[in-house]
């Protein structure tokens, strides 16, 4: 875990974010609290897998990425194994 978690915000509609995820995944956490809408979570999870050496995390959707079309722009199902959402 990350001593008092940390927080890396992003501009929604960006077409990659590979800057992000690598500074996330430097402090190699255990979970990640994914905050966003399907196509830029989509691009986020894509980018995260493609890291060479990217730790296992569990993550958690908020209600943005629990809609129709999240696992479409992730494309491979299987990434999703450790993903976990939340709803109000």
């Amino acid at each position: 875990p990350v001593p008092g978690g940390a927080r890396i915000p992003y501009v929604e509609g960006g077409t990659t974010y590979r800057r992000e995820v690598s500074a996330l995944a430097a402090l190699a956490p255990s979970c990640i609290a994914l905050i966003a809408y399907p196509q830029s979570a989509g691009v986020i999870v894509r980018e995260w897998y493609a890291q060479p050496s990217a730790p296992r995390v569990r993550w958690f959707g908020t209600d943005g990425v629990r809609q129709e079309g999240f696992v479409s722009e992730v494309g491979d199902p299987a990434l999703l194994s450790d993903f976990y959402g939340t709803a109000p």
